[in-house]
């Protein structure tokens, strides 16, 4: 017995402000991920869940065509776009930012990916996002992470690489 039909209806195809993961952009050939980094990456474990569950052979495309945009976005380290939106960007090493809560849902999803279909090659991108953005994200001597990090860094600072932040209008 998969799941209600109607509820997964209900979850890919109703409005929400994170619509990377609804059927109708998924199916859209000209669609490009843009939403919330982190939420783009954890939304893949109800699409898993839904594919694998109702045994429906549309959402087993939908999520081949998810994880192929997906793929996109990770740079060579395995880090997700994740400097807040995808904004329909590519992965770049020195100018696409993530951070580590893009990082933690993408691995999660992934280790459910992996549960589900037992891939070799989905073993290979959890272990490149653990042993390389992931490790290269935090201070090997304290217990801290970069909230912000690219392949590329150039500096360590705050921000991605250096750039000036907007400086904000504080009340006097």
């Amino acid at each position: 017995m998969g799941l209600c039909p109607l509820f997964i209806s209900e979850f890919l195809q109703n409005y929400s402000s994170e619509k990377d993961v609804q059927l109708g952009n998924i199916f859209d050939e000209k669609y490009q991920l843009q939403s919330h980094g982190v939420h783009t990456y954890e939304h893949l474990r109800p699409l898993i869940v839904a594919a694998y569950a109702s045994g429906s052979s549309e959402l087993q495309k939908s999520l081949a065509i998810y994880l192929s945009r997906i793929e996109k976005c990770i740079t060579i380290t395995g880090g997700a776009i994740g400097d807040e939106w995808i904004a329909k960007r590519l992965a770049d090493a020195t100018k696409t930012g993530y951070e580590y809560c893009s990082l933690q849902e993408l691995l999660d999803s992934y280790s459910l990916l992996l549960q589900k279909t037992g891939n070799a090659k989905t073993a290979d991108e959890i272990e490149t996002i653990f042993y390389n953005a992931a490790q290269g994200s935090r201070n090997p001597y304290h217990s801290s992470i970069a909230y912000l990090k690219t392949d590329n860094s150039f500096e360590m600072l705050g921000t991605k690489n250096g750039e000036i932040e907007p400086i904000e209008n504080k009340p006097v």
